[in-house]
Formats: structure tokens, C-alpha cells, sequence
């Protein structure tokens, strides 16, 4: 009996320490890759490419990586481990990428966006009408406000980073833009247009942005256009709006031909937005 009892015993002792303890990375702790110098993460599946595949895909999504930079990271990604759970069936797969060379296409990123802006600003400068002139600063303020958000991503990224060094701040350009706007003047001539609601939802929408109607002769922004009133399957009528807006004095600069439609609260404000938008992509045409 007391020999049955040790043989036991010691087949208990013989099979825990044949137990296969997982290593510390599936548990989010890779003792390997200090989180000082890398970022991990783990994928779980039961198939072994697909863990990988997962690993991945999580350490893109924990390193908040922009779109335009994120696939250049994502091959500088390794998979450091692999083991498999026999008991579970399940692959884990261990993802790492160095810190360092996460943040180096961010970097490559702040000062190719650095030079875009310094360009932005020379152009506004150099502008012949103070439309174009407004739309480059719209497109100044717009990338400075981006190279905000690079620069929390390079941060999260890779803390030790030196960045950039910056030409203009945000609140610099965002000055600029808004003192150029208020020299813009603004001439609007729609169709159709009951009780003006569509040019009272512009002039509105533009002069939260410090843009003020004027005479045709000293409108830098003329706009034009006709409207019409639709019926909906349900709900209030909408409002159908078709406009060109052309830039006095930027060499003629016609912009393409707008169409929106929406209820009366909001048709001015969607209209004002798109016109703004293509002002700033011609700014940005006349650098290419």
C-alpha cells in the first residue's frame, strides 16, 4: 500500500514537471523586447499563418499608425515567436517591431509635410489675388494642423525622437488665413432662390469664416448659380442647389461646377464647405 502511494506520488511529480508552462510574451509581458525599446504584440489562432496574420494587424491598430506611412511600418514588422497551446490547439504568434524604427517613417513624414507647408506659405505670399492667396493658408493651417496629430503618433511611437524643427505653428498660420480671409469679398447671384435662403445660408456660412459680401467689382469670389425645390418620398421639400464659383483676379481660376442638396438649415453651410474645399485644392494645384 505504501508503495502504490509513492509510485502515485511520484507520477504526480513526474507529470507536473512535464507540464509545459507558456512562455511570458502570450501573456503580454515578452520579457525579450522591453517595451522601452519595442512594441509587441500577440495574435492567437488555430492556424499558425492566421495567428500571424492577427499579430500583425493588433500591432497596427495599438500603434495608431496613419495610413500613409502604416504599410512602410508594417514591413519592418517581424514575427520574434511563435508556440503552440497543444492542450487549446492554438498558435500564438508574437509581433515586434523596434520603437526606433516604427518612428522613422513618421519622421520622414513631419519633415516632407514641413516642406509642403513652407511652400504653402511662399505661394500665399507670392499669390496675385487674395483668394488664392486665402486658399493657400487654408492649406497651410490644414497640413499644420495635421503635423499636430504626426507628431503625437511619432510620440506614442518612439518617445526619444528628436523631431522636426517647425517653420510656422498652427495658430501662426490659422492667423494668416483669417486675416486673409478678411480682405476676400464675396458676390453671390442664384436663380430661383425663394425668399434668398441659399445666399442667406452662404453669406452666413462665410462670414464665420471673416469673409464679407461685396460689390461685383471688388468681389475676389463671385457666385452663381441656380435652385430649384424637390419633393422627398418623406419629410420636409429639399433644396437642390447648382453653382460655379469663379476667382476674380487669380488668372480667371473657374472651379468645377457644384451640386448639393439639402434641407434649408444646412444647404448654405454644405455649399460654403465645398466651395472652401476647392478653393484649397486649386491652391494646392497651382504648387504642383
Amino acid at each position: 500500500m505504501r508503495s502504490l502511494l509513492f509510485l502515485s506520488s511520484l507520477l504526480l511529480v513526474l507529470l507536473a514537471g512535464c507540464a509545459v508552462e507558456s512562455p511570458d510574451w502570450t501573456r503580454g509581458q515578452p520579457s525579450s523586447y522591453p517595451s522601452s525599446d519595442y512594441l509587441t504584440a500577440v495574435g492567437v489562432s488555430r492556424v499558425l499563418n492566421l495567428a500571424e496574420q492577427k499579430a500583425r494587424q493588433e500591432l497596427q491598430l495599438k500603434c495608431r499608425w496613419p495610413h500613409e506611412v502604416a504599410g512602410d511600418i508594417i514591413d519592418r514588422v517581424w514575427i520574434a515567436e511563435v508556440w503552440h497551446d497543444r492542450e487549446l490547439d492554438a498558435h500564438y504568434a508574437l509581433a515586434v517591431i523596434e520603437r526606433q524604427s516604427a518612428g522613422q517613417p513618421l519622421y520622414d513624414a513631419l519633415v516632407a509635410l514641413e516642406r509642403t507647408i513652407v511652400g504653402q506659405v511662399a505661394a500665399a505670399e507670392a499669390a496675385e489675388s487674395s483668394l488664392l492667396r486665402w486658399g493657400h493658408y487654408l492649406q497651410a493651417a490644414s497640413l499644420a494642423a495635421k503635423r499636430g496629430e504626426l507628431v503625437d503618433d511619432l510620440r506614442h511611437v518612439y518617445p526619444a525622437a528628436e523631431f522636426p524643427a517647425v517653420s510656422y505653428s498652427l495658430q501662426q498660420l490659422a492667423e494668416r488665413r483669417d486675416q486673409t480671409a478678411a480682405v476676400v469679398g464675396m458676390q453671390v447671384r442664384l436663380r430661383n432662390d425663394r425668399d434668398d435662403a441659399v445666399k442667406q445660408g452662404l453669406i452666413r456660412a462665410f462670414a464665420e469664416r471673416g469673409i464679407r459680401l461685396a460689390p461685383d467689382f471688388a468681389a475676389d469670389l463671385r457666385i452663381s448659380g441656380s435652385v430649384a425645390i424637390v419633393t422627398q418620398p418623406a419629410g420636409a421639400p429639399a433644396i437642390v442647389a447648382r453653382i460655379e464659383v469663379e476667382g476674380a483676379g487669380a488668372n480667371g481660376s473657374k472651379l468645377p461646377a457644384i451640386d448639393e442638396r439639402a434641407d434649408s438649415r444646412i444647404i448654405g453651410e454644405r455649399l460654403a464647405f465645398r466651395i472652401i474645399a476647392a478653393v484649397s485644392s486649386l491652391a494646392q494645384q497651382k504648387l504642383l
